[in-house]
């Protein structure tokens, strides 16, 4: 069997197809794995870094507002359709898996005149662009969020969640503690923004650690990101550890009692599989403002609370960090949520992927 995977524009995009990678090796498919990517795009970096050399096609984003920029992106998408028929004819791929961003549409538009069975997966609770454009013209639409689906009428959809990668969710709390070198007697609060960092999250952030000043009996480890590290690293201390960023997110996950992050879906998916309860910063200026829609989705199942950077302060942040470190009842259902949700997925995923391979 072959699969080939499609996706790019940004490294959200090429998270879950790596995931889906490892689950169908981890449950002893057979499967050839292929990726098909943007021409020089950055993100492609994950791929190889994971031992695949991608195939790579030309084609760029539309713009959000009416711009004549958009007649050449569209005309590089038709180019870009011809130059993935050719690779998938070269492949003879059994499915064709696209995970969002502008690579996704010329793939997968070639799989269907190639006659090859279709999927996409939907990471966000709000669909993008693609998923909208082809959902209706695949075999499979799988959801990382049950709340998509009604945005997705006539379609054929199934929940799975969203996969992760590595070991978050299976590291052990009191091994992770040892590694880290913290106590058990420790509240650990983890808060990060992504690699680069999010300068709302940093300035609240390392303001709520002055506040506390250590009377709290909480440990506090903030990733600022590798921008504006040297900006904040003097606030480390006893009860604080700044960082630039978390390299080993499965042994911080499992460390923490509370997490504060954005909120991109592949973050989220993290969260539930390690069962971290968390305070949710839904970063403003993204499309279709759907980072706001995955964070309300955990909050209304009471898996995780919200504050929105309009509402952000040092003051807010740390109120809420402390009515969560005061309150183990709470972050136990929070934690219960968050598993009730599904945790890692990989049984949801590995099922969705063999039946898009068998009914070939």
């Amino acid at each position: 069997m072959k699969i080939v995977f499609c996706g790019g524009g940004t490294g959200g995009h090429i998270t879950p197809m790596l995931a889906m990678a490892d689950i169908l090796r981890q449950n002893g498919e057979k499967a050839e794995v292929f990726f098909i990517g943007r021409r020089g795009g950055k993100e492609n970096e994950a791929i190889r870094r994971a031992g695949f050399e991608p195939y790579e096609i030309e084609v760029t984003g539309l713009s959000r507002s009416l711009s004549p920029s958009n007649i050449g992106a569209v005309l590089r998408a038709l180019s870009a359709r011809r130059e993935a028929k050719a690779i998938l004819k070269s492949i003879a791929p059994d499915a064709v898996v696209g995970t969002g961003g502008y690579v996704a549409w010329p793939v997968l538009s070639a799989a269907k005149s190639l006659g090859i069975r279709r999927a996409i997966h939907e990471s966000n609770a709000v669909p993008g662009l693609v998923t909208r454009l082809c959902c209706r013209s695949v075999d499979l639409v799988m959801l990382g969020y049950g709340e998509a689906e009604k945005r997705l009428p006539r379609c054929s959809c199934a929940v799975t969640g969203n996969p992760v990668r590595g070991a978050v969710g299976r590291v052990s709390r009191s091994r992770a503690r040892a590694a880290l070198g913290i106590g058990e007697e420790k509240t650990v609060v983890l808060s990060f923004g992504g690699s680069l960092g999010a300068e709302a999250i940093n300035r609240a952030m390392c303001e709520a650690i002055r506040l506390d000043g250590g009377k709290s009996g909480i440990l506090f480890i903030h990733a600022t990101g590798r921008r504006d590290y040297e900006k904040y690293k003097a606030l480390g201390g006893e009860n604080a550890r700044i960082i630039p960023y978390v390299e080993d997110m499965p042994t911080y996950l499992a460390a923490a009692d509370i997490a504060v992050t954005r909120c991109g879906a592949m973050t989220l998916a993290e969260l539930e599989a390690a069962g971290v309860p968390s305070i949710l910063i839904p970063s403003p200026n993204v499309t279709a403002n759907h980072q706001y829609e995955n964070a309300r989705a955990l909050c209304e199942c009471g898996a995780a609370v919200m504050i929105t950077e309009a509402e952000l302060s040092a003051e807010a942040l740390y109120r809420e960090i402390l009515a969560l470190k005061k309150t183990r009842a709470k972050r136990e259902k929070m934690r219960a949520a968050l598993y009730g949700r599904g945790g890692r997925c990989d049984g949801k995923i590995h099922a969705a992927l063999r039946t898009l391979l068998s009914e070939k």
